[in-house]
């Protein structure tokens, strides 16, 4: 997976979003991945991974609603010793 965001937060949220298509629309459950972020030209940032892990039977898990997408609203994100911790908000 390839993305690029204007700066952490977008490329946080757009992160987030990719996950919520590959368990919504992919039917993916993705259970590993080592982000590597870059500060790229012009003040932006890239992330690149692999993603991997099993299948997903949304049905045969009683699965009932649709995320929308991450929000901005309520973003919270600090890196400390132990890497980073967020806080998201999802719409459903």
């Amino acid at each position: 997976m390839r993305l690029s965001g204007l700066d952490l937060e977008t490329l946080l949220v757009c992160w987030i979003n990719e996950f919520v298509f590959f368990i919504q629309v992919a039917e993916f459950v993705p259970v590993r991945a080592d982000p590597q972020i870059r500060e790229a030209g012009e003040g932006g940032f890239s992330l690149e991974t692999l993603l991997t892990g099993p299948p997903l039977d949304l049905k045969g898990y009683g699965w009932q609603g649709k995320i929308k997408s991450a929000m901005f609203h309520g973003l919270n994100g600090t890196h400390g010793s132990e890497g980073w911790r967020t806080q998201v908000i999802l719409n459903v």
